[in-house]
């Protein structure tokens, strides 16, 4: 009785995921127009635009490149490759679920008007950043073949982790946003 119980529970929160990644694809036009609406948004008034997608990183892994070579003279083989590997990610999962944590809260005007699901609201956002993200990996792919680093055949799990990757960010924004509706204090206690 309790295993058939178990069963069904996760029966049903498999079915609610697959429904809603059905509720995806039906409104993809909206998700892909929430998507160039945040993009359009956030590089609006800046000159350089989606380049600093590409900047960023790279300054940030000259300033930290300088300092622990420095700090730690020669003790990490090719460090900036493995420095902008972690940070891209880390930079990719602190954005989106920083960001997606206030989008039903920004949205609640436009969904009160049309009838669609609010989470999609929160995939646009991780959409978004997810863009930015492989965006980012041009710079590291550069770094890798001016290094000389070998490719190797692993580089062939890249498209799971960032999967893997993907799938997690939406996971916590789902929870950190679904909170913030209710507690505006999580925007100052996630910052």
């Amino acid at each position: 009785m309790v295993h058939s119980m178990r069963a069904h529970r996760a029966i049903n929160v498999l079915g609610s995921s697959l429904s809603r990644m059905l509720g995806i694809w039906q409104h993809g036009f909206l998700l892909e127009s929430l998507v160039l609406r945040e993009i359009r948004v956030r590089y609006r008034r800046s000159v350089l635009g989606v380049v600093w997608t590409l900047l960023n990183p790279l300054m940030m892994m000259i300033i930290f490149t300088v300092v622990f070579s420095t700090l730690f003279a020669g003790s990490l083989q090719h460090f900036p490759v493995y420095f902008l590997t972690a940070f891209l990610s880390w930079q990719f999962f602190a954005r989106a679920t920083s960001e997606a944590m206030t989008a039903l809260v920004r949205s609640a005007a436009l969904f009160k008007r049309i009838a669609v699901p609010k989470y999609i609201f929160i995939v646009a956002v991780v959409c978004t950043d997810l863009i930015n993200f492989l965006l980012a990996l041009i710079p590291l792919a550069g770094l890798i073949i001016l290094i000389g680093q070998p490719i190797r055949p692993t580089v062939l799990f890249l498209p799971i982790s960032i999967v893997v990757l993907t799938a997690f960010t939406i996971g916590v924004s789902f929870f950190i946003a679904t909170i913030t509706v209710f507690f505006d204090d999580m925007t100052q206690f996630y910052a």
